[in-house]
C-alpha cells in the first residue's frame, strides 16, 4: 500500500513538470528547456507505472513488458 501513495506522488510531480514543460513551449526562447522538463515529466510517469504499479496480473504484464522491448531492440 505504501509503493501507491508513492506512485500517487510521482504522477502529481510528473503531472506539474509535463504541464510546466508545455506552458515554456509557447515561447522560442525557452522552448528547448521546455521540451526537456515535458520529457521529463512523461519519463518520471512512465518509470514510475513500470516499477511501481501493482496490478492482479503484473507477473503476466511484466512478461509482456519483457517481450515488447525485446522485440524493439
Amino acid at each position: 500500500m505504501n509503493s501507491l501513495y508513492t506512485l500517487d506522488i510521482i504522477y502529481l510531480i510528473a503531472s506539474v513538470t509535463f504541464v510546466v514543460g508545455l506552458k515554456m513551449l509557447s515561447h522560442p526562447d525557452t522552448a528547448r528547456k521546455g521540451n526537456l522538463w515535458a520529457a521529463f515529466g512523461m519519463g518520471l510517469a512512465i518509470i514510475g507505472t513500470i516499477f511501481l504499479y501493482e496490478s492482479h496480473y503484473a507477473v503476466r504484464d511484466s512478461f509482456k513488458l519483457m517481450l515488447i522491448l525485446e522485440q524493439s531492440v
